[in-house]
């Protein structure tokens, strides 16, 4: 799947996915400061926002927008 740049996810350090394996290698090279960057408590989660509305992919967003540790967002399917 070709995602125009526009609509890629781009991480706090730079790098940036155009589907799941490379959003997952994104989050294992992320250091814990940078990945809670991108999640918090407050309901913020870039990884199930992109993940919801560019890929589609409501249930794994659903699940990962769920919890905001490192590990068990890469242990989702």
């Amino acid at each position: 799947m070709n995602i125009p740049k526009h609509k890629r996810f781009f991480s706090i350090n730079g790098h940036e996915a155009e589907n799941l394996f490379d959003l997952k290698q994104i989050i294992i090279n992320l250091s814990e400061d940078d990945f809670k960057h991108h999640t918090s408590a407050n309901g913020k989660n870039d990884f199930a926002n992109w993940l919801r509305d560019i890929l589609h992919k409501d249930i794994l967003a659903q699940t990962v927008e769920e919890t905001h540790l490192k590990g068990e967002v890469l242990n989702q399917n």
